[in-house]
Formats: C-alpha cells, sequence, structure tokens
C-alpha cells in the first residue's frame, strides 16, 4: 500500500515566527502529489493549505501567523486523503527570543571585573551580541558574537550610576532582553539600583 510519511517535524518542537523551517516527508510507492496542510488550533482549527500538487519531498515554509501552543503539519495524498501523516504532538509557533538570566537586575558591576553574563535561548540560534549601556548614552560591546548561552564580559570604565546590561541577536528578528545593573563603579557601590525591566530602547 503506499505510503505518505512526514519526517519533520516531529511533534513538540518550536517553531520561531519569521524565519523559514523546512517540512520533510517520504512517498513509499506513491506515484501522486501530495499536499502539506497546517492546523494552528488543533484539534478544533481548520487545515490551512501551505502547498497544494506538489511533487517534491520538501518545502521551505516561513513562519507566520499568530503564535499558538496547539499547531499541527499534515501531509496527504492528493488521490487518497487515507494516505497521509502529521505530527504526533503539537507544535509551538512563537516570535524568538532571549532572556537574560544573569546578572541579575539591580547587580553592582565594578570597572576592572569580570561579569558573567547568561540568558535563555527561545528559538534564537544566531549568535548573541552582549552591550552595556550607560545612563550618558555610552554603550560598549562586551561581547560582538557569542554562540552558547553564556559569556565573561570585562567591564570598563567610564564609571557610571547605572547601566543597562543589554543582549540582542546579530542577525534576524529576535527580541533582545535588557536588565538594569548599578554601575560600573569604581569601587563597590552603596546605593540600591533599579530593578524594573523594560524595553532596550526605554530608560531606565
Amino acid at each position: 500500500m503506499p505510503v505518505v510519511s512526514l519526517a519533520s517535524p516531529v511533534g513538540g518542537e518550536t517553531l520561531p515566527l519569521g524565519q523559514p523551517i523546512e517540512i520533510r516527508w517520504q512517498r513509499i510507492d506513491h506515484p501522486a502529489t501530495v499536499s502539506v496542510f497546517l492546523n494552528r488550533n488543533y484539534p478544533s482549527g481548520i487545515w490551512e493549505t501551505l502547498a497544494d500538487n506538489t511533487a517534491d519531498t520538501v518545502l521551505v515554509w516561513t513562519v507566520n501567523g499568530k503564535p499558538t501552543t496547539t499547531a499541527r503539519i499534515r501531509v496527504q495524498s492528493t488521490i487518497n486523503s487515507a494516505w497521509r501523516s502529521e505530527t504526533a504532538s503539537n507544535l509551538i509557533i512563537a516570535p524568538s527570543s532571549l532572556l537574560l538570566t544573569a546578572p541579575a537586575q539591580g547587580a553592582a558591576v565594578v570597572a576592572g571585573d569580570s561579569v558573567l553574563v547568561a540568558w535563555q535561548r527561545l528559538a534564537a540560534p544566531a549568535p548573541v551580541r552582549v552591550l552595556l549601556r550607560r545612563t550618558s548614552g555610552i554603550t560598549d560591546t562586551l561581547c560582538a558574537g557569542a554562540t552558547g548561552s553564556s559569556v565573561n564580559c570585562l567591564i570598563r570604565g567610564p564609571v557610571s550610576a547605572q547601566s543597562r546590561v543589554i543582549i540582542e541577536p546579530t542577525q534576524g528578528t529576535t527580541r533582545p532582553d535588557s536588565v538594569s545593573v548599578s554601575g560600573p563603579q569604581s569601587g563597590k557601590p552603596d546605593a540600591p539600583a533599579a530593578t524594573r525591566r523594560g524595553p532596550v530602547d526605554h530608560w531606565p
């Protein structure tokens, strides 16, 4: 019996909005074309067509639409709807983003010290740029392209009562993140620092 089998994605993956992904499938003893469908609200949602009557075994699709945690993809024969295959579990469609986990908001940083900057990634594979922006508007690049999830950064002068540590992608549309820190100071600061997280282009 002819078989149409979805190879990827398999289910459970996060698909980043605005970025291309590959949908791959196999056709075994199946001479006809297939169609590729997406359901954004499985199981009650409608199946929208991503590709129709294609003889290929791969589709490059740029992820679009609203974020969802209940998406599924299906590949189906165009001559027999029973010959089909879909993701075994839900897919997440979400904006790619970065989340700073260190330094903590309000942490004190001292000029001349090395500070660990760490982050979590959500569908954000691109290298990360680490910046230190002072209230004066002076911005230092602490790291130009970190490929992992953390980096030790040397803090340099000039001193400032308050600054913002910023992480942003070197390419793509991933959302950046930032935290307020106290300093850099020439010595250990005593004054409490602001702790509100906010957009990169907003101060404090």
